[in-house]
């Protein structure tokens, strides 16, 4: 996509929408290479949220998700085992509820709600893109405006797996989020955290898909707003991998000189992770290898464990309830 092609806008700070802001880093889209414009990511002074400040608008935001951004998340998806653990936060924490209405935002194709009516939920899925269709007998809703599909108080449990980071409306999809929920009940996020060295520092972000970059903090901020009281934060990778993996490589390639806009895409752009893992400053690099080795086998587990210890996982699960 050419720059002439996109159509930008300012954006102010997503949750408590102010304009006070620092800028972290600039990058392009290396995941699908949509656009070479580098893209500017800030963090609010106010409140602590990371947001894209250059925001594609409404109209070309849908340039950013070609068919293969579906096809290559619903593979992954699609793993039996992370719908399992979904279902089990689910099961855990809203027990109460149990076998009541569910609905999973941003259901993509359907997979967790299929797992969770087949577990005995009456689950159903809403996405925002028109780019699918439902080829299947699940009720699933494929764009559309939420006030205008889901009446007030309708569901007793809100899913939102790794969706939230995505919305352009964020507090509009609060609000709904807010009215569809009935008194108590519970309402399930997955979300990168900005808060984290692989967020914050590593660039783990898909930017631009990824609008709003989360922190404990400014998650909790948001949905206190609206009505939720945060019940549980979770840091583990039992959902979705957010690993430290690549870190002590990243120190070796800066401590070498090279510069970290090229260490960042080495490391996310597609075709280059072998030139992340076995060179340095352009040549092959038997330490770059065995740094690459040990960080994977060794220190990436480890530090995985610490930081969701600590609260500073990539991989962040808030569990919130309406109170009212």
């Amino acid at each position: 996509m050419s720059e002439e092609a996109l159509n930008l806008e300012h954006a102010r700070c997503p949750v408590c929408l102010s304009d006070n802001y620092s800028v972290v880093f600039k990058r392009p889209d290396l995941r699908l290479c949509c656009s070479s414009h580098r893209f500017t990511i800030v963090r609010c002074r106010e409140c602590g949220m990371g947001y894209v400040l250059d925001r594609p608008s409404e109209a070309s935001l849908s340039l950013f998700y070609p068919p293969r951004f579906y096809a290559t998340n619903h593979d992954r998806s699609g793993q039996l085992r992370p719908l399992q653990n979904k279902l089990a936060l689910v099961n855990a924490y809203a027990a109460e509820f149990s076998g009541g209405p569910l609905l999973d935002l941003g259901c993509a194709g359907g997979e967790f709600v299929a797992h969770a009516q087949q577990n005995g939920w009456q689950a159903s899925g809403y996405d925002w893109t028109t780019s699918l269709s439902n080829q299947t007998s699940l009720p699933i809703q494929y764009g559309g405006k939420l006030d205008e599909l889901y009446a007030d108080k309708s569901f007793s449990v809100i899913t939102a797996w790794a969706v939230m980071e995505h919305v352009a409306t964020l507090r509009d999809t609060m609000q709904n989020i807010s009215r569809m929920l009935a008194p108590g009940g519970i309402f399930i996020a997955l979300v990168p955290n900005f808060a984290s060295i692989p967020g914050r520092y590593m660039q783990g972000d898909d930017i631009p898909r990824h609008l709003n970059l989360f922190t404990p903090g400014s998650f909790d901020r948001l949905l206190r707003e609206y009505g939720l009281q945060p019940v549980q934060h979770l840091f583990d990778q039992k959902i979705f991998m957010g690993t430290h993996r690549g870190l002590l490589v990243y120190l070796l390639k800066r401590l070498a000189g090279e510069p970290l806009d090229d260490i960042v895409s080495q490391h996310r752009a597609p075709g280059r992770r072998p030139e992340f893992c076995g060179m340095l400053r352009g040549k092959p690099s038997a330490l770059t290898r065995t740094v690459c080795w040990f960080d994977r086998t060794v220190f990436a587990p480890a530090a995985d464990w610490f930081a969701q210890k600590i609260g500073r996982g990539f991989t962040m699960t808030i569990i919130a309830r309406k109170t009212a």
